[in-house]
């Protein structure tokens, strides 16, 4: 018996890449194939992240409730306008959230903190409190720098790292290709056929844990406690182009535990069998000669629940 260390480093070892293709990155899932790097500064400019009032913070480090002071509102700066410079002193513009920051124009009020005034047909902001420098401005490469990893060889490709991809501009991506999943449950008991059988559980619950992680499922399927039919069963996994094939039941050490020895007979190699864990200690990996890897999970439905989190490909 092997620990659940020993088991996780067998399956690292053996587990094999499959076939790496590009894929347009709006239609990317799956996992990463390449590290992915950030080239350029990630936002490319400084920007609003309110929308407000933009301001120079140095005028008005000496802004007080007693020594108030008035910065003239110039204009209105909207996102995807161009970059606005201003050499004027005391002056301020209304800004919308995503917009280029004004040159050396560091901060930005939120637009319902802030008290205008009116004069002679123009507007004034009202200040009567220091601001701090990067108050609501989202710097440029806040998210990435250049060099930054933006992803990971191996990672899987989700929403949110997508947006990530998306923001670096990057178009295709390559990801490794998603093994099919064949699954049998073995067990006479699950043939619904006698009074003492019991509904099948485990292949369901396999399938759906399947395609949860995004994965195909190309069989599932049941076989009663025969050496013929277990064999029959994940043949039929096999030509159907099963990449992993998880059964479950008949890996004990009861007389109608047929799965290890219909695994050797077909001419797998057993990897390991029985592991230290509680529940799920039966459970065994093969591998066939053409790279076709089993994983036989217990019958007990909470083994299986186990066996799959826990030492999933």
């Amino acid at each position: 018996m092997i620990t659940y260390k020993e088991a996780l480093n067998i399956i690292e070892k053996t587990l094999t890449s499959l076939e790496i293709k590009d894929i347009a990155v709006h239609q990317a899932f799956g996992v990463n194939s390449e590290t992915l790097v950030s080239a350029s500064h990630v936002p490319p400019f400084s920007n609003s992240a309110m929308d407000g009032i933009a301001i120079k913070s140095k005028e008005t480090k000496a802004t007080t409730k007693e020594n108030p002071q008035r910065l003239e509102i110039k204009n209105t700066i909207y996102a995807g306008d161009k970059v606005i410079t201003s050499n004027d002193n005391h002056v301020c513009f209304e800004i919308m959230t995503g917009a280029l920051m004004p040159k050396n124009f560091d901060a930005v009020i939120p637009i319902e903190q802030v008290e205008i005034i009116k004069e002679n047909n123009k507007s004034y902001l009202l200040l009567k409190e220091p601001i701090k420098k990067g108050r609501n401005v989202r710097l440029a490469g806040e998210d990435f720098l250049p060099g930054d990893i933006i992803l990971e060889k191996g990672k899987s490709i989700n929403p949110y790292n997508l947006m990530s991809l998306l923001m670096n501009k990057i178009n295709k991506v390559k990801v490794f290709q998603s093994p099919k999943i064949g699954i049998v449950a073995t067990g006479s008991e699950l043939d619904g056929n006698s009074e003492s059988s019991i509904p099948n559980t485990n292949g369901p619950y396999i399938e759906a844990c399947v395609r949860r992680l995004g994965l195909e499922c190309t069989n599932q399927l049941h076989a009663k406690d025969d050496p013929s039919e277990i064999k029959m069963q994940i043949k039929k996994c096999m030509d159907a182009g099963a990449d992993i094939i998880i059964t479950s039941g008949g890996v004990s050490a009861g007389k109608a535990d047929f799965v290890p020895s219909v695994l050797i007979d077909m001419g797998a190699e057993i990897l390991f069998h029985k592991v230290r864990i509680r529940p799920g200690k039966p459970i065994l990996m093969a591998k066939f000669p053409d790279g076709k890897i089993v994983f036989g999970l217990p019958g007990n439905p909470v083994s299986v629940a186990v066996g799959f989190r826990f030492l999933r490909p």
